[in-house]
C-alpha cells in the first residue's frame, strides 16, 4: 500500500476554472505512459474527478484515515 517512511509531497493550486476543459482521459493516459504509478494516478483522479480523496495508512497496527474534499 503506502510506504510510511517515504516523503510525500502534494501541491494544491487554486486555479478556478483552469481545468474545466481538460481532457482527463488523455491526461491520465499520458501519466500512465510516462510511468506515474497507478496508486498515484488514482489519488490524482480522486482529487480532481471525484472531488474527494480518502488516504488510508497503517502503522504499528493503528489505522489512520484522511479525507480531503475539493472546495
Amino acid at each position: 500500500m503506502f510506504n510510511i517512511n517515504k516523503p510525500l509531497f502534494i501541491a494544491f493550486l487554486d486555479l478556478e476554472k483552469a481545468f474545466d476543459n481538460v481532457k482527463w482521459t488523455k491526461l491520465f493516459k499520458i501519466m500512465e505512459d510516462i510511468g506515474i504509478d497507478y496508486n498515484d494516478r488514482k489519488i490524482i483522479h480522486n482529487l480532481y474527478i471525484n472531488k474527494i480523496a480518502v488516504i488510508k495508512a497503517e502503522k504499528d497496527n493503528n489505522q489512520v484515515e484522511a479525507k480531503i474534499a475539493k472546495g
